[in-house]
């Protein structure tokens, strides 16, 4: 009897909960690379901070068109070689900027640094990681549009992916937050990703780009406005159970 239960939940498992929990497992998987994408730009610009510039020449850089795309809507990627010398050592590198992908964007980012770097043969500045010195890139600028819609891209994936994956997993009836209280979680939530934000704003701020930072700003003040309901709604309870227990030592 207990076999033919176990075999019986099983089936219903698989038929029932099992697809859209892969299904929503891959959505969460996808925005979870396409957030790495959009962040791996960031974390090398501030790894770079640090780096030397040293001279080096332009060896090559040229479009290249992603494979197997034709038609106007062609990707292309800026990709080229150059040399430069570190502590009386000579290296080469390919890596001209942080960017992953390729697109067919038209803010100009490409062609600003083929001007900046001039024809082949051109001397340039490289930036040269002095702990590892085959690590190097010419330009460490962030592509600000290129994060903007990778982690739109992320949020499109990856947020409708993990409620339907809560919702899939959720035991009982959602509860519903009665007005004026908000939820614990998010709240801390927002609270451990605070440096994040900050530090997107400082960048954005830095780069000329207020409107954007001053967006990065919101859910730090909304999880200080959410931290500040929370007090307020325990201190209420605690007044409230202060008050219970004053009435019943009266009372007595």
């Amino acid at each position: 009897m207990a076999q033919t239960l176990k075999r019986s939940w099983w089936r219903r498992f698989w038929r029932g909960m099992a697809p859209g929990i892969l299904m929503s497992s891959c959505f969460v998987l996808l925005g979870l690379a396409a957030l790495g994408v959009s962040f791996y730009p960031i974390v090398q610009h501030l790894r770079a901070q640090h780096w030397q510039p040293v001279p080096g020449v332009l060896q090559a850089l040229d479009y290249i068109k992603a494979e197997g795309r034709t038609g106007k809507t062609d990707l292309y990627r800026l990709e080229g070689s150059y040399r430069y010398r570190w502590q009386g050592r000579d290296y080469g590198g390919s890596r001209i900027s942080f960017s992953l992908v390729s697109d067919n964007l038209d803010d100009g980012f490409r062609e600003r640094i083929a001007a900046r770097l001039g024809p082949v043969g051109s001397p340039i500045t490289v930036l040269v990681n002095p702990a590892r010195p085959t690590e190097s890139v010419v330009v460490a600028d962030i592509r600000w549009l290129e994060f903007g819609l990778t982690l739109l891209g992320a949020a499109m994936f990856g947020l409708p992916g993990a409620v339907l994956l809560r919702a899939m997993l959720r035991k009982g009836p959602a509860r519903v937050l009665p007005p004026g209280q908000v939820s614990w979680p998010l709240v801390l939530g927002l609270l451990a990703t605070a440096p994040l934000w900050l530090l997107l704003a400082w960048l954005l701020w830095r780069d000329a780009h207020p409107i954007w930072a001053s967006v990065c700003t919101l859910p730090v003040i909304l999880a200080l406005n959410g931290l500040r309901a929370c007090s307020k709604s325990f201190r209420r309870v605690a007044e409230l159970e202060n008050g219970q227990a004053q009435g019943v030592v009266r009372r007595q």
